[in-house]
């Protein structure tokens, strides 16, 4: 599994790599919050296809949820939409995030 570099909010993954995925949930107040059980689905930027359709992703209490991409879903470059769906307080929420799939690392950013 190789390391997630994040820019501009933008986690960058690299490709045939399997990688780590995590969202923490907040409450409105800033409070970090448990979603309860919590799902995750991916689709690609380039054709709107799905990765991944409502997995599970592990954690519980207020602890962040984390989600393992396989190799075979980094196989292409593209940008990967991913959503996070819990629960707080018997309201529905969402977090998205931003992957893209990148060849490889040219340099480090210091």
């Amino acid at each position: 599994m190789t390391t997630n570099y994040n820019a501009a909010g933008v986690l960058f993954l690299r490709r045939s790599n399997a990688a780590q995925l995590a969202a923490t949930f907040y409450t409105d107040a800033g409070a970090i919050a448990d979603p309860g059980l919590v799902t995750v689905s991916i689709t690609r930027e380039s054709d709107g296809s799905a990765v991944v359709t409502g997995a599970t992703a592990t954690g519980t209490g207020a602890a962040s949820r984390a989600y393992t991409l396989t190799a075979d879903k980094t196989a292409a470059l593209d940008i990967l939409t991913v959503v996070w769906s819990g629960t707080i307080d018997a309201t529905a929420v969402t977090l998205t995030q931003e992957c893209e799939v990148i060849g490889d690392w040219l340099f480090t950013i210091a």
